[in-house]
């Protein structure tokens, strides 16, 4: 069985590998193994499979060229004469051509022992100028069929106790300008990586002076936002002003989305919020008109997996209200599954809700928020599921889950002038969840409670 994650750095790549915890020699030998690399015309890809080869793999490699995919199979026999070697040419873009790429490597060699999802592109762009075609192609290519090959190939690899590495990039770590998708894709193949090795592993598998002056000159080229802090952006404001400004919030009917609208509108904001039920709508507007007589509310009814919806959602505000000061990208549903049995179809839909419609309308806001030097706040948490709720008890320091209120004031924080000097940062309001190991229960929550 398959067990445990390992991250390995190296140059400017790094690789996240779910491998068998204890491995014999002959284990570690590749005489007779069978790879699978994505991407392997070029570059790391390329390199990968002509190693591999060297070693005594017998290797099959996916890329769309078919004279560069021949040149590479040409140059493994020139370095080893016996070399099984299976090109496959496809586009990974293509569901047909994903499954195709493994059943092709299946039906030649029979099993799999080690899979590489190397392939990825890069798009240039920013979330003001990145179009919605080519945050699919990126995402389609880098993340959707990295999980797609990945999950058809674990029944093959559960027989044979192989591995899966991820080639991700440091990208996917830290934040790079001018290639936002290639960034999200990037983290995605971590978590992707991070997720699929732990439920494997379930199933058994000094400082340096600086002088003040020298350092607040700096800060123009090393922060974000251009320039050193003040103080006032740091000690809080007796009041924050809400009055006169227009938010919009999605997955506005419940939980977190709705403790937002109410809260924003009860603080003097111009609330427009969407959901997919219209009697919720309706009944989340009154009750922002019974805690506010004068609220001004507009509930607009939608689908966030259609793109024409999620248009119409920003276009509404804007007709309604004329500006837009802060964006709210709350909604996002939860759908059960691992690497094993999670269908195309379910990970779509999480995908283009959770990630593609927070993308499309982030950068349709854009125009609208930089007039206004408004802010957007992106809600990011664990699902509210019975069993997650319950295991709180023991996997939060603080012995419980979260309440609305607790991150919908958080929210309002993030959104008002008292974050001023705050941006791309990640708040955790998870009960001191992020300061915890990832295995222990009980015994940590002890240790720290002693604290």
């Amino acid at each position: 069985m398959l067990a445990g994650a390992v991250l390995q750095l190296c140059t400017r790549e790094y690789f996240g590998f779910f491998l068998p915890l204890k491995m014999s020699r002959a284990e570690r030998s590749f005489d007779g193994k069978v790879a699978l690399i994505t991407g392997g015309t070029s570059g790391i890809g390329r390199g990968t499979v002509l190693l591999l080869s060297k070693l005594g793999c017998n290797v099959a490699f996916g890329g769309r060229n078919k004279a560069e995919l021949d040149n590479v199979a040409a140059k493994c026999k020139e370095t080893r004469e016996d070399a099984q070697i299976l090109p496959v040419q496809g586009d990974l873009e293509k569901e047909e051509d994903v499954k195709a790429l493994l059943d092709a490597a299946i039906k030649h060699f029979g099993k799999l022992d080690i899979l590489v999802n190397n392939a990825g592109i890069v798009g240039k762009g920013t979330i003001e100028n990145t179009s919605l075609e080519d945050f699919d192609k990126v995402m389609n290519i880098n993340m959707r069929a990295v999980f797609y090959l990945t999950s058809l190939a674990v029944p093959y690899l559960t027989e044979t106790k192989g591995c899966v590495v991820n080639v991700s990039s440091v990208t996917g770590l830290r934040s790079f300008p001018g290639v936002l998708a290639y960034c999200m894709s990037k983290a995605a193949v971590d978590q992707l990586t991070r997720c699929a090795a732990l439920v494997r592993f379930r199933a058994g598998t000094e400082a340096n002076p600086c002088k003040l002056s020298q350092f607040l000159e700096r800060c123009k080229e090393t922060h974000a936002l251009g320039r050193h802090g003040e103080v006032d952006e740091v000690m809080s404001h007796a009041e924050r002003s809400f009055d006169g400004k227009v938010a919009l919030i999605t997955g506005g009917t419940s939980g977190i989305g709705r403790g937002t609208v109410l809260f924003l509108s009860k603080l003097g904001c111009n609330v427009a919020f969407g959901g997919r039920n219209k009697a919720e709508l309706d009944n989340v507007a009154a009750k922002c008109k019974e805690t506010r007589k004068d609220a001004q509310i507009l509930p607009v009814q939608g689908d966030l997996e259609k793109e024409k919806d999620v248009k119409a959602l920003l276009y509404a505000t804007i007709k309604h209200f004329g500006k837009l000061d802060i964006l709210v990208n709350n909604a996002g549903i939860a759908v059960k599954g691992t690497i094993k049995n999670t269908s195309l179809e379910d990970f779509d839909k999480v995908m283009n809700i959770n990630v593609r419609a927070v993308f499309y309308l982030t950068s349709l806001a854009v125009p609208y928020l930089t007039e206004t030097k408004g802010c957007v706040v992106n809600v990011s948490s664990l699902t509210g599921l019975r069993s997650f709720l319950e295991r709180c008890k023991e996997t939060h320091a603080l012995g419980r889950h979260g309440e609305v209120d607790e991150v919908v004031s958080v929210i309002a924080f993030l959104a008002s002038n008292d974050s001023s000097f705050m941006t791309g940062a990640t708040l955790p309001v998870d009960g001191g969840r992020h300061a915890m190991c990832p295995h222990e229960g009980p015994r940590a929550v002890k240790f720290l409670s002693r604290i």
